[in-house]
């Protein structure tokens, strides 16, 4: 890295980042604390900019100036598209998004506790439990081996690729939907693209949506597409804009779904009034499959910083046309 001066200019939540970064920042860095919301002089006052989605509403459209890169601090970017109107133009600054390993793990792992839950039953026998009831028929217990489930994936990228191989490594088989024609490998027996959803909901035995908010994912499995189900498991992870709780409840009370696991939604936090919140067929979790660590933070700004000070493109860039 280069030994002249450099700002790094922190705007986040996440306290415990400057301390982090302290640690493992050269001695020719200097970290600034800023409040939110950022102004746009602060284009031509730091190098880099470690940052909350919102907190840069205002100086997306800046044209460019000292400011080399910044580096988002979560995974999705809906936050931020829901405050500014990004059809008329796009921002010309250098934006990444939080995409570290750990991170799609932790996603990954979330996704295999819904379905495990889900098929041996643990939501009913904690209603059993509160009513201090004992389930004396064993034999009527049923459920399956992770071997013998198909597990649908909405949007296979780092984390929906992830979700896929812890998957596989148990031996279920994995389909995928993605944006673009590919074919199958190791891990994803097939892949559909969006005219073949109702084939990939007809033979999974859970659909994990991982899909991002964006135009072409709103309403996606809305409008009774659930009927192509066969009592499916659903587990929703990614954003809540794919379908509406309508949607959700109907499939439920018609049999196309058989459970519903939900941390993500429409409006957030989830209203009281709510029928989601008492569904018995819901389990409504508040925005918790995977939360972002400082330590993460830290190593996907400083590994990207190795790259700009090396001259390189920063990795996981948002892309402005497609909004993730």
């Amino acid at each position: 890295m280069s030994k002249e001066k450099r700002i790094v200019t922190l705007c986040t939540r996440f306290k415990d980042l400057k301390n982090k970064l302290t640690d493992v920042l050269p001695n020719n860095f200097e970290i600034v604390e800023a409040s939110p919301p950022l102004q746009p002089s602060i284009i031509n006052q730091t190098d880099y900019l470690i940052a909350d989605f919102p907190h840069t509403v205002d100086i997306l459209f800046e044209p460019g100036g000292r400011l080399k890169w910044i580096q988002g601090t979560w995974a999705g970017i809906d936050k931020l598209t829901k405050q500014v109107d990004l059809t008329r133009r796009k921002p010309s600054l250098l934006m990444s998004r939080l995409c570290h390993p750990t991170f799609s793990q932790l996603m990954a792992e979330y996704s295999l506790a819904a379905v495990i839950s889900i098929e041996r039953g643990f939501k009913q026998f904690r209603d059993m439990q509160a009513e201090s009831t004992w389930y004396t028929s064993r034999l009527g217990v049923q459920y399956r081996s992770l071997n013998e489930l198909t597990i649908g994936i909405l949007g296979v990228g780092e984390i929906g690729y992830k979700c896929a191989t812890i998957f596989k490594n148990l031996g279920c088989n994995v389909v995928g939907l993605v944006n673009r024609p590919r074919d199958g490998d190791d891990t994803v027996s097939r892949y559909y693209v969006r005219s073949g959803l109702s084939d990939l909901l007809s033979t999974s035995d859970y659909i994990i949506n991982i899909l991002p908010s964006t135009a072409e994912t709103n309403g996606i499995l809305g409008n009774d597409v659930f009927k192509s189900c066969k009592g499916a498991g659903f587990i929703n992870i990614g954003r809540g804009n794919v379908c509406s709780e309508e949607d959700i409840i109907r499939g439920l009370d018609n049999g196309w779904l058989s459970e519903a696991f939900l941390d993500v939604y429409a409006v957030e936090p989830l209203p009281e009034t709510s029928p989601l919140w008492k569904h018995p067929k819901v389990t409504v979790l508040p925005h918790v499959a995977a939360i972002p660590r400082v330590s993460d933070i830290c190593e996907c700004f400083m590994e990207n910083l190795e790259r700009v000070e090396g001259g390189e493109s920063p990795a996981h860039l948002i892309n402005w046309t497609h909004l993730y």
